[in-house]
C-alpha cells in the first residue's frame, strides 16, 4: 500500500459557521494585523485558503508542502489553537496579509462590533473564508524557530501519538489469534491474511505494502523503514532541516495518527493493508498525488499537451457490445505492492477510525520479511476521487515468491517448504484476478467492487489495449 491518504469521513469537514462571535481584547482593534479575536477564524481556514502547492513544492518537499501536510489535520480540533494564540498570530502576521473583510479598520470588513463582540451575520449567508495573500518573500524569510514552532503546534493539535502493541519478538497476543469478532467491531490482527503451516500450527500474517523501489534498492536501505527514520530519504525530503518537527528524535520515534483524515501518519509509520483490493486503490487521485482536470480530456486537448502530460494520458481501446472496437482517453499509472510478513510491533489503525479500513501500522518491515512483488497498471475511469479503476497485471516489474526467500524468513526447512506453497498460492490467485474484469474503487472501510469500464457514452466496454500518447504500450 502506498502512502495512504484517504479523505475524511462525513461530518469531519471544516466548519462553515453562519455566525462568528469572538470577544475582543482590551486593546484597540488596530487595522492590518491578525488579532487575538481572529484566532477562531484562523482555525477554520483550509490548506487551500493558505497555500497553493505547485508540482515543484511536491517534488522538492518545500516549506509550503510541509506546512500544508501538518495544517490539514488541524481541522478536526480548530479550538485547540487558542492555547497557542501568541505564537500563531506571530506566524500569520509574518506570512499573510490580513483580509480586508476581517480588518476592523477597513470599510470592507464583515466583522462588526456588537455588544462587545465581533460578529458576522448577513441574511443567514455562510461566512466567507478567503484565500489569504502571501507576504512577499514570507517563506524565504521565516525563521527556522518560528516555522518549527508553528508546525509543532499543528503536530500537537492535528496528530495523536499512539502506543503500539506487543514487542519486536512477540508482537501478537493470544487474543489476536482468535477468530471471534470483538464486541462492536471486527477482529484486528486476525483479519490479516494468514498462512497456517501444516502440522507445525504456526501462523504467518501477511499484508501488502506499496513502494516504487525495486527489492535490491529496498535491501540496501535496510528494508521498508518509515520515512522519518530512513536518513537518506528524510534528508532528501527536508525532514532533517531545523524547522521540521521530524528533525527531532523524540518525534521520529513516535507512532503518529492523523486526526482529521483518521489515518496513519504518512511519515512516522509504515502502513500495511490486509487486503490487495484496498491497497491497489492507493495512491488516490487527489492533489497530494496528481492534479487532474475535472473531466477526461478530448483528443484536441491531448494534442496541445506537453510531452510529460501526454505520457500521463492513455488511449484505452476496447470492445463495445454491438459496436466493435473503440478508443477513449483515460489517466493510467503503474503501481506495485510488496507481499510482506508482519511480525513486529504494530498499531491497529482500525481502533482509531470511524470507518474501519483494513490496515495496521508498523515502524519497519525487515528485508527478509518481503516475500514478493506484484506490479500492475491502473486505468482510472474518472479523474476525481473516489474514482473507479480497472487493474491489469504487469509482468515486467513483478517479482514472484521464491523458496529461498521463504527459507531466509522461516529459518526452518520444513516450515519454509509449506510456507512457500501458501505464499505462492496467494500470489497466483491475486495475479490471476487482475485483468479486464478487475474493477474496484476506494471506500472508507476498504475497496468495493464496481461496474465495469464504460465508454464515453456510458456503454460497457471490455478493455483490450492500454497505450499512452507517445506510442508506449502498457498492456498487454
Amino acid at each position: 500500500m502506498s502512502d495512504f491518504a484517504p479523505p475524511p469521513p462525513p461530518g469531519l469537514g471544516l466548519p462553515k459557521p453562519r455566525v462568528v462571535a469572538v470577544a475582543p481584547t482590551l486593546g484597540s482593534l488596530a487595522g492590518g494585523v491578525f488579532l487575538p479575536q481572529h484566532i477562531k477564524l484562523i482555525g477554520t481556514l483550509t490548506k487551500g485558503n493558505l497555500v497553493q502547492l505547485t508540482d515543484d513544492d511536491r517534488k522538492h518537499a518545500t516549506k509550503p508542502f510541509w506546512f500544508s501536510y501538518f495544517w490539514e489535520e488541524c481541522g478536526a480540533h480548530p479550538g485547540e489553537f487558542e492555547k497557542s494564540t501568541t505564537q500563531i498570530l506571530a506566524f500569520f502576521n509574518h506570512m499573510w496579509l490580513l483580509p480586508s473583510i476581517w480588518d476592523p479598520s477597513s470599510p470592507q470588513c464583515l466583522l462588526k462590533l456588537q455588544a462587545g463582540k465581533l460578529v458576522y451575520s448577513a441574511n443567514n449567508a455562510p461566512f466567507p473564508f478567503p484565500n489569504l495573500t502571501l507576504n512577499p518573500g514570507a517563506w524565504t524569510s521565516v525563521s527556522d524557530t518560528m516555522l518549527l514552532q508553528m508546525l509543532e503546534i499543528c503536530l500537537e493539535v492535528g496528530f495523536e501519538s499512539c502506543s503500539p502493541k506487543g514487542t519486536d519478538k512477540l508482537p501478537f497476543s493470544t487474543n489476536d489469534f482468535t477468530h471471534a469478532p470483538n464486541p462492536g467491531r471486527p477482529p484486528h490482527v486476525d483479519h490479516l491474511r494468514s498462512a497456517l503451516v501444516g502440522s507445525f500450527d504456526r501462523a504467518y500474517f501477511l499484508g501488502w505494502r506499496g513502494d516504487g523501489r525495486n527489492l535490491d534498492t529496498i535491501r540496501k536501505s535496510g528494508g521498508l523503514v518509515n520515512k522519518t527514520q530512513s536518513d537518506d530519504y528524510a534528508k532528501s525530503q527536508n525532514m532533517r532541516q531545523p524547522w521540521h518537527p521530524f528533525s527531532l528524535p523524540q518525534n521520529q520515534s513516535k507512532w503518529f495518527f492523523r486526526l482529521a483524515k483518521e489515518d496513519n501518519c504518512l511519515h512516522t509509520v509504515v502502513s500495511v493493508s490486509t487486503d490487495f483490493k484496498s491497497s491497489c486503490t492507493f495512491p488516490l487521485l487527489n492533489s497530494d498525488y496528481v492534479v487532474l482536470p475535472p473531466n477526461n480530456p478530448s483528443q484536441q486537448a491531448i494534442s496541445n499537451m506537453t510531452l510529460y502530460e501526454r505520457k500521463q494520458w492513455h488511449k484505452v481501446t476496447g470492445n463495445v457490445a454491438g459496436r466493435g472496437s473503440e478508443s477513449v482517453t483515460r489517466f493510467a499509472d503503474i503501481q506495485q505492492l510488496y507481499l510482506v510478513v508482519v511480525d513486529t510491533q504494530y498499531f491497529d489503525t482500525q481502533q482509531k477510525q470511524t470507518y474501519q479500513f483494513p490496515e495496521v501500522a508498523v515502524k519497519q518491515i525487515p528485508t527478509d520479511n518481503i516475500l514478493a512483488c506484484i506490479s500492475f497498471i491502473r486505468v482510472h475511469h474518472k479523474t476525481t476521487d473516489p474514482a473507479p479503476l480497472t487493474a491489469f497485471f504487469n509482468p515486467r516489474n513483478s517479482d514472484p515468491p521464491s523458496l529461498d526467500r521463504c527459507r531466509r524468513y522461516c529459518q526452518n526447512q520444513a516450515h519454509a517448504r509449506q510456507f512457500f506453497v501458501q505464499v505462492q498460492k496467494l500470489y497466483n490467485d491475486t495475479r490471476n484476478a487482475l485483468g479486464p474484469n478487475f474493477h474496484v474503487k476506494w471506500a472508507s472501510n476498504g475497496a468495493i467492487p464496481v461496474a465495469g469500464f464504460l465508454s464515453d457514452d456510458d456503454k460497457p466496454m471490455v478493455i483490450t489495449k492500454v497505450e499512452n500518447y507517445v506510442n508506449q504500450t502498457l498492456w498487454p
